[in-house]
């Protein structure tokens, strides 16, 4: 891994193998991203994206380039994916805070996912928690480990607190949270793959 300085000073991490053409040129950071200017037909200037040269879409594809650990300034190749603008949106923090998927409704709180542009009702619950913990596990099951979610279910202490919670609901026993690996003192992450039997409970 070597580093190409910004204009603006910033460390842009690229392999090794990229840093000599990378570096002939200078790049300026855009939006969070590294840039550069190249000049094309009749004098006119285009910006190009770092990412974008080192993993370019293919054309029509629809698709765009992602950091898989979120810094935009992580340009070595293990590091960049090709994701739909979809598939975007999953990873994205909720604006103006609160939880992700989440909205008031009467005297509880409703949760809902969003999917290809289609609204998913999860349920209606008590507690705000209880419906943003709800919409973690769809989001995880529909979209994968990569989607945001409002707990980090892949922590220990975020896994206790969330089995906590569901235990305090007395809709689910810790027997049956345990058969898919949660429990309130966990000796290792959950297997995310396996909350599909806790998305049924949580829609009966």
């Amino acid at each position: 891994m070597k580093i190409i300085k910004a204009s603006n000073g910033s460390d842009i991490l690229v392999d090794d193998e990229d840093f000599e053409e990378l570096s002939k040129r200078s790049w300026f950071i855009f939006q969070g991203f590294p840039a550069t200017s190249i000049t094309i037909e009749k004098g006119k200037r285009k910006r190009l994206i770092m990412h974008n040269v080192l993993c370019p879409p293919p054309k029509g594809s629809g698709l765009i380039v992602d950091h898989k650990n979120g810094n935009k300034l992580d340009h070595q190749k293990d590091n960049l994916v090709l994701i739909t603008r979809a598939e975007k949106s999953y990873q994205a923090k909720p604006k103006g805070g609160g939880f992700k998927g989440v909205s008031k409704s009467g005297d509880g709180w409703r949760a809902m996912i969003s999917k290809e542009g289609k609204k998913k009702h999860i349920g209606y619950f008590p507690e705000e928690e209880l419906a943003a913990i709800a919409y973690d596990i769809l989001a995880v099951l529909e979209f994968g480990k990569q989607a945001f979610t409002n707990f980090k279910l892949g922590s220990r202490k975020e896994t206790s607190r969330v089995v906590r919670k569901l235990l305090e609901w007395e809709r689910i026993t810790e027997a049956e949270l345990s058969k898919i690996g949660l429990s309130v003192e966990p000796e290792t992450p959950p297997n995310l793959d396996r909350l599909v039997d806790l998305a049924d409970r949580l829609n009966e």
